[in-house]
């Protein structure tokens, strides 16, 4: 990667309107390379008639103590920013920010994961499913569990590169499975390393990472087996018979419903949370299951 020198950073101070009429609260940001970020709030107030060029004017009591604490502010970040550059790092004002703000600038993989679960179960827009968020879940414990066996837990996120991505997908292609097979089936794997880039796409653009290490990835898309299927006599079959055991009737009710419906597992989740309005009576007096349909309907 090469490196630029000559990046500069500028400090600036703003005002925020404060609910008191006629104050304002101060808050910090920088700019570096073109980038603009706000660092946070100063935890100064002042009156709007004391704010002349930057700077607070002699009519406010305190204006010696608040300046000065703009000056530790400014020379904070001027210090982080020479100990980049001392140490021939990428500036960015990321990277500022987070030391900043005590991250060191490397979140590691799995506190980005997690910031991603917690961002994907609160957007409003997404609104995600439930069985959605518990598929992603699925994808952090799986590699957390990959970290914790390569002893690199506090592995950065930024650090998650093409080679490392390599050995979580082997690693995952020699887990036992329950059936006395070796390894995941590879378009399982491939999914779980699209997620764990998606993690990282996200994590680019809320700025906890300066670069994607997987930006240019290129996964191929999942392949699978022929499908198996059952014929109307299998299926009849055990539609109608009556296991000894709850475990074994419940699972063959189960499949039943997937059978008939189409759904998958996760699909028959959300129809369970919602089965008062989804399960109702069709034109042809039958009961039906109705799903809501995710997009809008043109």
């Amino acid at each position: 990667m090469k490196i630029r020198h000559n990046v500069r950073m500028e400090v600036s101070f703003w005002r925020h309107k404060s609910k008191r009429a006629g104050m304002s609260q101060l808050y910090c940001r920088i700019h570096v390379s073109g980038v603009q970020l706000d660092i946070g709030s100063t935890g100064l107030t002042i009156n709007n008639e004391h704010w002349v060029g930057g700077r607070i004017t002699n009519d406010d009591p305190q204006a010696h103590f608040k300046n000065e604490r703009l000056s530790i502010i400014h020379d904070q970040l001027l210090a982080i920013y020479n100990d980049q550059l001392r140490s021939r790092k990428p500036i960015t004002a990321g990277s500022i920010k987070r030391a900043y703000l005590g991250q060191a600038g490397c979140l590691s993989l799995p506190m980005v994961f997690d910031l991603y679960m917690r961002d994907s179960a609160t957007d409003p827009e997404r609104k995600l499913t439930t069985s959605t968020l518990t598929v992603y879940d699925n994808v952090r414990k799986k590699l957390i569990d990959f970290l914790a066996n390569e002893k690199a837990l506090d592995l950065a996120a930024s650090e998650f590169d093409v080679s490392w991505a390599k050995r979580y997908r082997r690693w995952m292609a020699s887990l036992p499975q329950p059936d006395g097979k070796v390894g995941y089936a590879e378009s399982y794997i491939i999914k779980q390393t699209q997620t764990i880039k998606n993690v990282l796409i996200w994590a680019k653009l809320h700025k906890h990472i300066d670069s994607n290490p997987l930006d240019g990835l290129k996964l191929k898309g999942a392949e699978f087996g022929d499908s198996v299927y059952i014929t109307e006599e299998q299926f009849q079959t055990l539609r109608k018979h009556h296991f000894v055991s709850r475990v074994l009737q419940e699972t063959a009710d189960v499949l039943a419903i997937l059978y008939r419906s189409g759904f998958h597992y996760g699909d028959l989740l959300d129809m369970v949370a919602q089965h008062k309005t989804a399960v109702r009576q069709g034109l042809d007096g039958k009961l039906w299951m109705m799903k809501k349909c995710p997009y809008p309907v043109r």
